[in-house]
């Protein structure tokens, strides 16, 4: 197998060769199946003891599983049987991926790509790490060469289009969710990335359908359970998206955004103390997301604790000054404390906020406060 290839799964007419077999553990372990990975690299070396790629992949896998001193000899190895310096460079940007050194990492893959210009792995690997240091025009832009050169690599297409998706425009995401889904039936994180496309859309029966099928595919697949909780949430289904959410985590406690969706879903519940604990968790692990803080607030205003309200409506607006939702939150904070004039000065604000955004609904709500309190 070539490093600039789409992996090519063996099928069960065809008898797996090694370079097959490399190829598709490397497919299972970007799904998340490290052990049928390292099967297979193992398997690959089994039938093929000089091949080269099975040794730096599996080395790969072994240094993202903590076995640093396994890693290095099958890198070792596997340069001694091919020393191409573009292979080396990107397996050494793998080995290191997961011990936090992304400046060293990134020059790798830079220097893999000025070895090759013509490999898209190593094109897929730096946008993946590109996305990670949050430089999503770089990303795009990496996901995009991948592509050209390997029209075949559905990661990349998926990848992609969760970025768009993310930039706010996930009409565009969806043509990539397709051919990620063509190239590959069975790919479970196209399936839940174009869901949440279609949630960002408000098209909320395909989502559920595209969040269904990844289920069926593996009932035991985390992210699949949260979608389908995120969809519950809107359709006032709130029980059912705790139930949904409690069992994506059970199955990944890492899965942090499902304790944003079971929080939500457990405010509407009016069961604060429980929400209170699952936003408390989400804040911990998403610092710069303001919505936390602003749900966290809301759950505090609901539990009596306004002081606590105002001060986490505070944080979100620093992290973000332009939420009318954050005024307006704290605006009613304020007046429960009896900071009357406070309040309107937030409620105005929130009002103006609101106007220039189109939020017509806000905007009155908004409004209204302001002349209930001045009309006392």
């Amino acid at each position: 197998m070539t490093l600039t290839e789409s992996p090519m799964v063996p099928t069960a007419t065809s008898a797996p060769t090694a370079a097959a077999l490399v190829a598709r553990g490397l497919w299972r372990e970007r799904n998340h199946d490290l052990i049928g990975g390292m099967q297979d690299y193992n398997a690959a070396i089994q039938l093929d003891p000089n091949n080269a790629d099975a040794y730096y992949f599996r080395g790969d896998l072994l240094a993202k599983q903590g076995d640093l001193h396994a890693a290095q000899a099958d890198f070792d190895h596997a340069h001694q049987l091919d020393a191409d310096p573009a292979k080396a460079a990107y397996h050494r940007a793998r080995m290191n991926y997961d011990q936090r050194q992304a400046q060293a990492v990134l020059a790798d893959y830079t220097a893999a790509i000025e070895h090759n210009p013509q490999f898209a792995q190593a094109y897929y690997s730096r946008a993946v790490l590109y996305h990670d240091l949050g430089d999503v025009q770089a990303a795009l832009a990496d996901y995009t060469q991948a592509i050209q050169i390997d029209p075949s690599l559905a990661e990349a297409y998926s990848n992609r289009a969760s970025i768009r998706s993310e930039l706010g425009t996930p009409q565009l995401a969806l043509d990539d969710f397709a051919t990620a889904l063509r190239l590959q039936p069975t790919y479970l994180d196209a399936y839940y990335g174009r869901g949440h496309a279609y949630y960002l859309l408000g098209d909320y029966d395909q989502a559920l359908q595209d969040y269904n099928e990844a289920l069926r595919l593996d009932p035991n697949y985390a992210p699949g359970y949260c979608g389908r909780g995120e969809v519950q949430v809107v359709q006032g289904a709130y029980q059912g998206a705790v139930d949904d959410t409690t069992r994506g985590l059970h199955l990944d406690p890492t899965f942090y955004c499902a304790y944003y969706t079971r929080g939500d879903a457990y405010y509407h519940l009016e069961q604060y103390a429980a929400a209170l604990h699952d936003f408390d968790t989400y804040v911990t692990i998403y610092l710069y997301n303001p919505s936390g803080y602003i749900y966290r607030g809301s759950t505090r205003y609901a539990l009596g604790d306004y002081q606590g309200a105002v001060d986490d409506a505070t944080t979100a607006l620093t992290l973000n000054p332009n939420s009318g939702n954050a005024y307006n939150n704290r605006g009613v904070a304020r007046d429960a404390l009896g900071e009357t004039q406070a309040a309107i000065a937030d409620w105005q604000r929130a009002a103006e906020l609101y106007q220039q955004q189109g939020d017509q609904e806000g905007y009155a709500h908004a409004l209204d406060l302001i002349k209930q309190r001045q009309g006392q």
